[in-house]
């Protein structure tokens, strides 16, 4: 049960224009590609979902658990150090291309992507 909801949580609505847009990125969810003014940045799958995740709810607190039940599903645990490992993954990619992406914590809350 718990693979069938991960797999729904992962379909691309066919209206869906398949892109995302925002703090001066692409996704292409469709070619699973990610660009920063036109130069294309490599992610690895993990990474690929989590900023994913963070651009569909731009602006919006997240919580651990709602960004680890998405990325690695029922099996993360909540204690690991995942979440915080893979967000400083991005940060430093982010940071090699001079973007300004900015992934922030909330302390007590979660993360956000923006402000």
């Amino acid at each position: 049960m718990a693979r069938l909801r991960a797999l729904t949580r992962r379909q691309i609505d066919p209206r869906d224009s398949g892109r995302l847009e925002g703090q001066g990125l692409e996704l292409d969810l469709r070619r699973r590609r990610a660009e920063h003014k036109g130069k294309s940045v490599d992610l690895s799958p993990t990474e690929f979902a989590l900023l994913e995740v963070l651009m569909r709810h731009e602006g919006q607190v997240l919580s651990q658990s709602q960004i680890l039940d998405h990325v690695w599903g029922y099996e993360a645990w909540p204690e690991s150090n995942l979440l915080p490992v893979y967000v400083t993954y991005l940060r430093r990619k982010f940071k090699q291309l001079n973007a300004p992406v900015e992934i922030k914590a909330v302390r007590g809350a979660g993360y956000v992507l923006g402000g």
